[in-house]
């Protein structure tokens, strides 16, 4: 019994044992100065990275290459740098208060112990990092404050077209989506096109079926006035005069007749008393029967 409990706390102790490890790893590699050479490396290395920086009332820069002195520029990576830090030791810390909650007491005092140092860290990054983003928002203010009207005003324009160019960098990658979209489905309708020639099945250029919801010579009736406006509040309601004089008010581009008896019906619902199905092809309109023939419907 002895046995399996001391086997059991060894077991419950290793998740604990290799974030303190980490720890350790991570506070000599401080010391060292390896942690901030590998950071600064990573940050170079991302160098373009948007950042949000305000300066003062006048200026925020969007960039590092926006800095005006080494010094400032310099602390403000110091202070980014200890941000990565910082959230490293949070991250590590969370972790230690989840073991915490299901280990046994004796262990608990020990890893309440890490805790706190982690507490104490995080609290004294907190205020480094303050610290280094205030100097390097004061020696920027400083030397801002010192240049002319003009120089100011070049840096602003100089912002201004970095956030530009970062819009239309993103304007342009959804143009791009977008039109891969519309390529794609080019491609398909073209396919689908091909597929029923093969089946021989063609369909005429421009052979729609429509419903025709009213035609009407001279004034138009209140009553179907006002059907006409509602259903366009569902549908796009069209409308031509025929050679007659007639004004012929319909709704619906369809490709099949079977589609239009459909579509027939829906309108019904909607409060169009009698509905008809009308066919055109090349915008001249034809009988129901010969575009279904000419369809092969």
């Amino acid at each position: 019994m002895f046995t399996h409990f001391k086997s059991s706390i060894k077991t419950s102790l290793l998740p604990l044992l290799f974030i303190i490890g980490n720890t350790n790893s991570f506070a000599s590699s401080e010391k060292k100065g390896n942690v901030f050479l590998n950071q600064t490396n990573s940050f170079e290395s991302q160098a373009d990275t948007l950042i949000h920086f305000q300066v003062n009332s006048e200026i925020s820069y969007l960039s590092l290459k926006h800095f005006a002195k080494a010094e400032s520029k310099s602390k403000f990576k110091q202070a980014w740098q200890k941000e990565m830090e910082l959230g490293k030791i949070s991250a590590k810390t969370d972790s230690l208060r989840k073991i915490y909650s299901t280990s046994l007491n004796d262990e608990k005092e020990k890893i309440s112990v890490f805790i706190l140092k982690n507490e104490e860290h995080s609290m004294a990054l907190g205020q480094e990092i303050a610290a280094l983003y205030q100097s390097a928002r004061e020696l920027e203010d400083q030397y801002w404050q010192t240049r002319s009207a003009e120089e100011k005003t070049k840096i602003q324009q100089k912002i201004k077209v970095y956030s530009d160019s970062l819009t239309l960098s993103k304007l342009k990658e959804e143009t791009q989506k977008m039109a891969k979209i519309m390529t794609d489905t080019i491609l398909i309708q073209h396919e689908t096109s091909k597929s029923k020639q093969v089946k021989g099945e063609p369909v005429p250029p421009a052979l729609v079926y429509k419903i025709q919801i009213g035609a009407f010579k001279g004034k138009i009736p209140d009553a179907s006035n006002k059907m006409i406006k509602k259903l366009s509040m569902l549908r796009k309601v069209e409308n031509f005069t025929d050679e007659k004089g007639m004004k012929i008010y319909t709704t619906g581009n369809l490709k099949t007749h079977q589609e239009a008896v459909t579509m027939q019906s829906q309108v019904k619902q909607e409060g169009v008393k009698n509905p008809v199905i009308v066919a055109f092809q090349k915008g001249k309109q034809i009988s129901v029967d010969e575009a279904r023939k000419l369809n092969k419907e």
